[in-house]
Order: C-alpha cells, then sequence, then structure tokens
C-alpha cells in the first residue's frame, strides 16, 4: 500500500491545473485599488425577494437617500444626534470633522457615485447615518 506524499511534496507540475487566470483589472498594485466595499444589492438578487432588500423604514447611506416613504425616520436620526452631543459633550463640529476630512475616501467605499449628493449634503448624511447606528447600537446594548 502506497502512503500518500505530503502536500509540500505535490510536484508543481501536479498544481498547473489549479492556476486561476486573474483579469488584467484585478492585477493593479493594492495602492492603486480603490477601497470599494459598499455595493447596491444585483438587480437579479432583488428581484428574488424585493422586501428582503428594500429599506422599509429608514435609509441608512446613499442608496435610498432620497425616497420620500423614508424620510420619517429622519427626525428620529436628528433626535439621537442631538442626544448624542449632549451625552458626549461635543460640538457638532466636533463629530463632523473626521467626515469633512474624509469625504472623498468614505465617497469611495460606495461602488455607486452620487452626483446628485453635493458635498454639504453628503457629509451631513453620513454624520446623521453613523451617529444614529452608534446611538441605536449602544440603547439597543443598555436594554438587554
Amino acid at each position: 500500500m502506497e502512503l500518500m506524499k505530503p502536500c509540500i511534496e505535490v510536484e508543481i507540475e501536479e498544481c498547473d491545473d489549479i492556476i486561476v487566470d486573474v483579469p488584467l483589472a484585478l492585477d493593479l498594485d493594492p495602492d492603486e485599488q480603490l477601497d470599494c466595499c459598499i455595493y447596491r444589492v444585483p438587480e437579479k438578487l432583488h428581484k428574488v425577494n424585493k422586501d428582503a432588500y428594500t429599506p422599509m423604514l429608514i435609509s441608512i447611506g446613499p442608496f435610498h437617500h432620497h425616497e420620500k416613504k423614508l424620510k420619517k425616520m429622519e427626525q428620529l436620526k436628528l433626535r439621537y444626534f442631538k442626544e448624542a452631543l449632549y451625552r458626549t459633550k461635543k460640538d457638532q463640529k466636533d463629530l463632523a470633522k473626521y467626515i469633512v476630512e474624509n469625504e472623498v475616501l468614505i465617497r469611495h467605499c460606495y461602488a455607486e457615485i452620487f452626483h446628485n449628493i453635493n458635498s454639504k449634503e453628503f457629509i451631513k448624511m453620513i454624520l446623521l447615518d453613523s451617529i444614529f447606528i452608534i446611538e441605536h447600537l449602544l440603547r439597543t446594548k443598555e436594554k438587554s
């Protein structure tokens, strides 16, 4: 009975058939690639179950930002923001500073370009959304 060779002893030729051909677009230096990590749900997947991929109460981020049916929750975001300012003893400029300084970087996290959202509106949206998420998580933790 022949014993199997350990993986490290396998001949290189035996591995030739598992080499993956990487497209040229992915052959960039890591520094040249954008750090895009937030994508819209692909249309085919969205069609399978629209309710699962369509926000019903609140919009976080730019994809559904202008939808009127989600605007009611903007008041809750503002209330959470006001309470975060009070709790942290910071002013709006302190909390917005990082977002202002990193707007371009944050925009590049999205797979789409949002020409319909100007700089001021984008910064406000990211600020309110991020504070809302943090405050919501803090409140959820406190209840449990």
